[in-house]
């Protein structure tokens, strides 16, 4: 665990496992808020700094995919991981839709796989929040300040880093140096070659994909480049 605590909102209509989780997850070392349905969440919500959310799927008044829609709209950057029976698939397909989560995990579940669940999606929200820091870092260095955004794909395992817009053209000598500094930064150094086999192009897009860990892929969008 970090220095921080990390907190968690848990969201059920059956009291029984709101306790349940609050006591495996508070022994984990994470700060956990409850909700006895979609309503109290989004008022807690308004109240207290959530990274993470873990709601069941069929509550009453609101549902689960409702929820994490009304979420991610206000709230995208918390974390969403759904919880649901068997017999819901057509409404996992709405949440993935909907609500853009993280994962899902069925109930019952198991206790370890909740556990490194939640590990995996806070050790991944880290690696995003520190690639958003470094891509600001990086293209102040580069000349090409401003102009990087990073985008989480919604299951948290592609960041996507993109460098202006296509509509835009840049030097090339500041595109490379910056390159060069993600890529020695990252202690990815070995991969800073157009011909190590990490160049798609998809759409007209040129795009560089690289492992950084965690079960993570950075893909960056290369702008166009004066001759």
């Amino acid at each position: 665990m970090d220095e921080k605590t990390n907190t968690i909102l848990c969201v059920d209509d059956e009291d029984r496992i709101l306790r349940v989780l609050e006591m495996i997850l508070s022994r984990e070392g994470y700060k956990v808020f409850k909700a006895l349905g979609g309503q109290e969440a989004l008022a807690i919500l308004e109240k207290e700094k959530v990274e993470l959310i873990i709601s069941d799927q069929r509550m009453p008044g609101m549902t689960g995919t409702e929820l994490f829609r009304a979420v991610r709209q206000k709230y995208p950057g918390i974390v969403r991981i759904m919880m649901s029976g068997y017999s819901d698939f057509d409404s996992l397909v709405n949440a993935i839709n909907e609500g853009e989560i993280f994962r899902f995990i069925s109930k019952p579940w198991e206790t370890e796989q909740l556990r490194e669940l939640i590990r995996l999606a806070f050790a991944q929200n880290t690696v995003m929040k520190n690639m958003e820091e470094l891509a600001r870092s990086v293209s102040d260095i580069a000349k090409i300040a401003g102009k990087v955004s990073v985008n989480l794909a919604p299951d948290s395992r592609c960041l996507t880093m993109s460098i202006g817009n296509q509509s835009e053209i840049f030097p090339r000598n500041d595109v490379l140096s910056f390159l060069r500094v993600l890529f020695d930064t990252l202690g990815l150094k070995e991969h800073f070659s157009f011909f190590s086999g990490v160049v798609t192009r998809e759409k007209g897009v040129v795009s560089l994909s690289l492992d950084i860990g965690k079960g993570m892929t950075l893909k960056v969008h290369l702008p166009n480049m004066e001759a």
